[in-house]
């Protein structure tokens, strides 16, 4: 189990396989290096033994020919055998061979000798001993020796890894291994500690990380503190804008009042968020009906609070029956009151404003009057196209000119029709399929397919198509869509 665990990790092998290749290319170069040089020893050695015995035996073996004592030839070669790797001795003259030891001579040793001449007595005796040796005996000794040599180096390395492996294991793992654990058991808001007392580049790591983890608290608790805070924000915010959109709803006239000034009417209104900055108005003055429906800038909060800035100029414009007596005098003056509510000057433009259409209803003449600042009039009769009047391609506020304009108003009769008021939200609409706006012109091909051209027929065929063109995108601006039929003479 102990050399289970000691041999369980990885980073322990890639220390230890490149330590360990390394040691062992080194052990056989050594091992290489120190054959070599027992080799050249062994022969040198080999000759050093065969001067010295020749030096005895040469005036021996010279002195035995000479009486012709052969056996006594035989036995003083024989002697050579007595030095290690000596495989025969042949005594000649010249190319002759006079005797041998073994009897067979060196001529029948075969692949395993190595021949040494040595010349013996004087020249001109022209004696020789040929001396073989075995190469085999030498090569089978040097490689017991370098087999004994590897086997020293490689426990050497043995023991060597194993000590460096314990020593990894309790200088570098374990420290490590405890600052893995510290990871594993922290928690964002509670980072463990890791203790390591150590003084190395593993101490100061660990010193590295029980700083970060005092900084995490530390952060995360600032965090918990500020989440608090932004969610109490949000929690008045969210109840200010909720309440903000019951009083924007109060702002919007009841049905009883759309159903008075415009006759059979349907209203779509769906702001973007819990408010928005489309609405409309409706009033009475002179004898006249009169229906505002204005699309100001921005969405949410900011285009509520510019609703609310445009119904009270719209209420103190139609105080003023003269002025309420035209809606291009009307669209005029709304600008104008725009433009001071928000201070917006000559020299001094603005970025907040509104489109805007005015309809006028005079009963006993049976005409509606449109004046319209970047808002259509779409009417519909039934069997025939949708007809479009355009609104003048401009917006109030914004930029408070010295001299407005005159808008031109378009009369209409109001009998055997329905119109239609819509802001820019619907077309404006991105698909999630097509990924592009709905556009002006698919929805007139909607209104020209509808069968039934009722105000409420008319706003559940806009509200459909715009939920399938939708689809999955998200809401990009507010929608409303008014519908409505004048009812004829009071």
């Amino acid at each position: 189990m102990f050399f289970v665990r000691l041999f369980s990790t990885r980073l322990i092998w890639r220390f230890l396989l490149p330590a360990l290749s390394l040691s062992l290319l080194a052990g056989l170069a050594l091992t290489a290096l120190a054959g070599f040089i027992q080799a050249n020893r062994s022969q040198d050695q080999t000759g050093l033994h065969i001067g010295q015995k020749l030096a005895i035996l040469e005036p021996l073996l010279l002195a035995a020919e000479e009486s012709g004592d052969t056996q006594t030839l035989t036995r003083l070669l024989h002697s050579f055998s007595a030095i290690p790797g000596i495989a025969c001795v042949d005594y000649r003259a010249g190319q002759a061979v006079l005797t041998s030891w073994p009897v067979s001579g060196c001529s029948r040793a075969g692949h395993i000798i190595q021949s040494l001449s040595l010349a013996l007595g004087p020249p001109a005796g022209n004696r020789q001993l040929l001396i073989g040796i075995n190469t085999r005996y030498e090569r089978e000794g040097l490689l017991l020796q370098m087999l004994g040599f590897a086997g020293l180096i490689l426990a050497a390395l043995i023991v060597i890894g194993l000590i460096f492996i314990l020593f990894f294991r309790r200088l570098v793992e374990r420290p490590l291994l405890t600052l893995a654990e510290a990871f594993q058991q922290s928690e964002p808001g509670a980072p463990a500690q890791a203790v390591i007392d150590r003084q190395d580049e593993i101490g100061q790591l660990a010193v590295s990380y029980n700083d970060m983890a005092r900084k995490v608290r530390q952060t995360h608790s600032q965090i918990r503190e500020q989440e608090a805070d932004l969610q109490r924000i949000n929690r008045n915010f969210g109840d200010s804008v909720i309440y903000a959109s019951l009083i924007q709803r109060r702002l919007l006239p009841a049905r009883r009042d759309l159903t008075r000034h415009l006759g059979e009417n349907a209203l779509l209104w769906q702001p973007k968020d819990t408010v928005g900055g489309d609405l409309l108005w409706v009033g009475s003055q002179g004898g006249a009906d009169f229906l505002f429906f204005f699309d100001c800038t921005g969405h949410g909060v900011p285009g509520a609070m510019m609703t609310t800035i445009t119904i009270g100029v719209i209420d103190r414009l139609m105080a003023d029956a003269a002025l309420a007596a035209s809606p291009s005098g009307l669209m005029q003056a709304l600008h104008g009151g725009i433009c001071s509510a928000l201070r917006i000057a000559p020299d001094q433009p603005g970025r907040e404003g509104l489109d805007c259409a005015i309809i006028r209803l005079d009963r006993d003449a049976g005409t509606l009057q449109f004046c319209g600042a970047a808002i259509d009039l779409l009417e519909l009769q039934a069997g025939k196209p949708v007809q479009r009047w355009r609104g003048a391609r401009r917006a109030l506020g914004y930029q408070n000119e010295t001299s407005f304009g005159h808008l031109s108003v378009i009369t209409r009769p109001l009998t055997e029709r329905s119109f239609v008021l819509m802001s820019d939200g619907l077309v404006s609409q991105v698909g999630s399929r097509t990924g592009r706006v709905m556009g002006t012109r698919r929805m007139l091909a909607r209104l020209n397919e509808a069968a039934d051209t009722s105000p409420a027929g008319l706003v559940r065929v806009l509200a459909r198509s715009l939920k399938e063109w939708q689809g999955e995108e998200e809401r990009r601006d507010d929608v409303m869509v008014l519908a409505f039929r004048p009812l004829g003479r009071r």
